[in-house]
């Protein structure tokens, strides 16, 4: 399996996926993607976009909703799928399982007036009219994810 890495992910934060990618033996390049993060060479025809954090995904989904659309827009239209694989998702502590569970997201004191339902709404919109799937992961976990979710068999 050969995974290319799109060029816009920071070297720091990607380190831990790196190092699983190594330790599994998938073979991996940086060079840029025209849609997501991730992409394997035996299935180009799916990405993945990786989101930090619920807040980052929140974010994507409000202010810059349009930007993400017209990414969603380009993917669809080159017939490629997206997933947004989400780390270090969870509301009170309990681990986000599906997207609907983001109906009961509040952000933290400070961070705006986003709201889970708000959220939610968007995200079954990407889902309806792109195709877009959502999986959720503890950050530990991204890299062998990453792999699973491209198809790979993990080592």
């Amino acid at each position: 399996m050969l995974i290319q890495i799109d060029t816009r992910e920071k070297r720091e934060a990607i380190g831990n996926i790196i190092k699983e990618f190594n330790r599994a033996g998938v073979d991996h390049i940086r060079s840029k993607l025209y849609v997501g993060d991730y992409m394997s060479f035996d299935n180009p025809r799916l990405v993945i976009d990786r989101k930090k954090s619920i807040r980052e995904l929140a974010t994507n989904a409000t202010s810059g909703r349009k930007r993400v659309e017209a990414e969603l827009g380009r993917a669809k239209k080159a017939g490629i799928d997206v997933i947004f694989l989400i780390e270090e998702a969870s509301i009170e502590g309990k681990p986000i399982q599906d997207y609907s569970d983001i109906m009961d997201w509040k952000p933290r004191t400070g961070q705006g007036t986003i709201s889970g339902y708000r959220v939610y709404k968007t995200l079954a919109a990407w889902e309806y009219h792109f195709g877009a799937r959502f999986e959720f992961c503890k950050r530990s976990q991204t890299g062998k994810r990453i792999i699973d979710l491209l198809g790979g068999v993990h080592g």
